[in-house]
């Protein structure tokens, strides 16, 4: 048996908690600190008690996983976290670079697959469902195959201004915290996020973040 992983789960719906303590109860090796259900205990537990793991799956009404998941890291930094989703999200950069989070999981996926995640995460690995992997994969090519065609070098010019807000969308910036940067109003960085986004032919900020990998922006 493998050393004792620490696990704190934070579910809404009691349904959903129950399947969770189910499958991981089923290794030895993990042990369940908690369960909560509210973002306050979560937030509490995971602060006083420092668990190895948390497995997050919150749904509106309320606090979402994703937007407690970097209250949870700046009060435990060394908790990893999974985040159980119902749906693909196409802020997967913004999570792990700003959040903490090591782990998605589209929740129609079989569940006991997240024993497997959990001892991923737990050594310092990453793991996202085939879906999310699919939509990155085919954003890169789609990406690379229309570049030559797509190409305009007049286009192609950022100003410095656009290229520190392409910089600040990549560590995972929301369009408030660039404003506030810049001493900008909300409404100017939009304008400037829209026009980034024309000079790239992208309409996702993924697209742009592959874009701009892609072509040394950075």
């Amino acid at each position: 048996m493998g050393e004792t992983i620490n696990l704190l789960i934070s579910s809404r719906d009691e349904t959903d908690r129950n399947n969770i303590v189910s499958v991981v109860s089923e290794q030895n090796n993990f042990h369940i600190t908690g369960v909560e259900k509210e973002e306050a205990g979560t937030i509490i537990k995971s602060e006083n008690i420092k668990p190895d793991i948390l497995i997050l799956d919150l749904q509106p009404p309320g606090m979402s996983g994703y937007e407690l998941a970097p209250i949870v890291h700046r009060k435990s930094p060394s908790t990893f976290i999974i985040i159980l989703s119902e749906k693909e999200e196409e802020n997967i950069i913004h999570l792990i670079l700003r959040t903490g989070v090591s782990g998605i999981l589209i929740k129609n996926t079989d569940m006991r697959i997240l024993t497997s995640v959990i001892e991923i995460v737990n050594v310092g690995g990453y793991f996202f469902s085939t879906a999310i992997l699919t939509g990155l994969l085919n954003t890169v090519i789609d990406r690379s195959q229309s570049m030559k065609e797509k190409l305009n070098y007049s286009d192609m010019f950022f100003s410095p201004v656009e290229r520190r807000i392409i910089i600040d969308i990549i560590q995972g910036y929301s369009d408030n915290e660039i404003a506030e940067h810049y001493h900008l109003s909300a409404g100017s960085v939009r304008n400037y996020i829209t026009e980034i986004k024309r000079k790239t032919n992208s309409k996702k900020r993924i697209q742009l973040i592959v874009y701009a990998f892609e072509n040394g922006l950075l």
